[in-house]
């Protein structure tokens, strides 16, 4: 997924680039950083460290998986279906981000199949022998998991210039959670050159 990035900025005719992600986005986007330094710029990587996680999201793309999406009609009767499985609004509310309408009806724009599948090796730690020196910013949930006080020492090993936040009364999907504090963060990094 590193190399799609470098492809996609070969393609647009980009120099420098400010890469942001979120969750196996983070860990994309580090990877990315740690190969491709000459394109980077700026990294903002959002509630996940360099370390290798294990199946949590399993139980989210089951249930995505589970719906008859021919069945359903609207956006609204799909997040209704998923409530019995994913009972916080604000995750159903980020998981129908990726809900499309089509001329054969509803269907995921993201390929669930490949990314059960995969998940384990895509959970693989990143960077492990690499130093990325590139401005970073880590934004986590206070209330996340995913960024614990040994990944916030890894994250500083590996990269240095690491600036680390994290946002109250979040958790891991923390961009959906506290979009406006995430978005003046964010901001704030990107604008301070």
């Amino acid at each position: 997924m590193a190399a799609d990035i470098e492809q996609l900025c070969g393609d647009l005719g980009l120099h420098k680039v400010h890469v942001l992600g979120h969750s196996l986005g983070g860990k994309v986007a580090m990877q990315f950083a740690a190969e491709q330094t000459a394109w980077m710029d700026k990294l903002v990587v959002v509630d996940i460290s360099p370390r290798r996680y294990f199946s949590e999201h399993t139980p989210l793309m089951d249930a995505m998986l589970a719906l008859d999406l021919q069945s359903l009609e609207s956006r609204s009767a799909v997040d209704e279906a998923l409530a019995d499985k994913v009972t916080d609004k604000s995750v159903r509310q980020f998981l129908l981000m990726n809900l499309q309408s089509g001329d054969d009806g509803l269907y995921w724009r993201i390929n669930l199949p490949a990314l059960k599948a995969n998940y384990q090796a895509l959970m693989a730690p990143v960077c492990e022998d690499s130093t990325v020196t590139a401005d970073s910013l880590f934004v986590y949930g206070a209330l996340s998991e995913y960024v614990t006080d040994e990944d916030r020492e890894l994250i500083s090993k590996h990269f240095p210039k690491a600036q680390l936040q994290a946002i109250d009364k979040a958790g891991h999907w923390v961009h959906a959670e506290r979009p406006q504090q995430f978005k003046q963060i964010v901001e704030d990094f990107l604008g301070d050159d």
